[in-house]
């Protein structure tokens, strides 16, 4: 039972024939965990979403201790805020309907049109371009979900997008 809670809610994503399918599915129901059929071409696609929500999620986690740490937080405090920080976003993310956007769960300055912490915030990540980059690119995603949800007002959007194209 130990060895299977990882597995615990998690997706089997399986492929081969009838015979295989059936084993996998028998597999992820004797863990707690779910299988779905993600044949050849899209696997590729499967395991880059994966990765994007694990592997980079590290990457955010290890940019946003890097700034805590910078603001004058020990290491041993800034972790643990920034992991239930983390887990916080995806319980809200979590409690949002399938048929919403996840743009109903998000926080913060895009969320909330707020150009000028935005802006304060890209200030500080001058010293770390590559943050800064990451920042920028993934607030544009943010706007375009808020945009798309019909949770901005036009000028507020206006205002977040100016300040995403100002230069770093």
């Amino acid at each position: 039972a130990a060895a299977a809670a990882p597995f615990a809610g998690a997706l089997l994503a399986l492929d081969g024939g009838p015979e295989a399918l059936a084993v996998g599915e028998a597999l992820a129901a004797a863990v707690g965990a779910f299988a779905w059929p993600v044949p050849g071409p899209g696997r590729a696609a499967y395991h880059a979403a994966a990765a994007v929500v694990a592997n980079d999620l590290i990457a955010l986690l290890h940019l946003g201790e890097s700034l805590a740490t910078h603001a004058g937080l020990p290491p041993h405090i800034a972790r643990p805020a920034l992991v239930h920080l983390a887990r916080t976003a995806l319980d809200a993310a979590a409690a949002v309907a399938p048929d919403q956007s996840l743009a109903h769960g998000l926080t913060g300055a895009v969320a909330r049109g707020d150009a000028g912490t935005l802006q304060r915030h890209l200030e500080v990540l001058e010293t770390w371009p590559e943050g800064r980059d990451i920042h920028v690119a993934l607030s544009r995603q943010l706007l375009a979900l808020v945009l798309d949800a019909g949770l901005l007002r036009p000028a507020q959007a206006a205002a977040v997008d100016i300040v995403l194209d100002s230069p770093g």
